[in-house]
């Protein structure tokens, strides 16, 4: 890994700033429809391991690579929620893995 990789990764987990982390691939807020179509595209065709269950829905953890942009490949775990009531499954959250 390159230093300045390095100092990014780590400066992203002193302040938990995920943006920092998701723009090492390329990820910017200027581009942030690009994140949400490559985590529907590249995340969510992989296997889920539910997590547990709420009083809104079942929640469930992938992770996977994402490759942004750039062409920098991410190792990520995302968490998402299928609601009970509208039967939709939405995405809670991405961490760093």
């Amino acid at each position: 890994m390159h230093r300045k990789s390095s100092l990014a990764t780590c400066s992203y987990r002193k302040r938990g700033d995920k943006s920092a982390y998701l723009a090492l691939a390329g990820y910017t807020l200027e581009n942030f429809t690009t994140l949400l179509t490559d985590l529907r595209a590249q995340i969510l065709n992989q296997d889920a391991a539910a997590l547990e269950t709420t009083s809104y829905g079942q929640l469930y953890e992938i992770r996977a690579p994402l490759v942004g942009p750039s062409g920098r490949t991410l190792r990520v775990r995302t968490i998402w929620m299928t609601e009970y009531l509208s039967g939709v499954t939405k995405f809670i959250t991405l961490i760093p893995d």
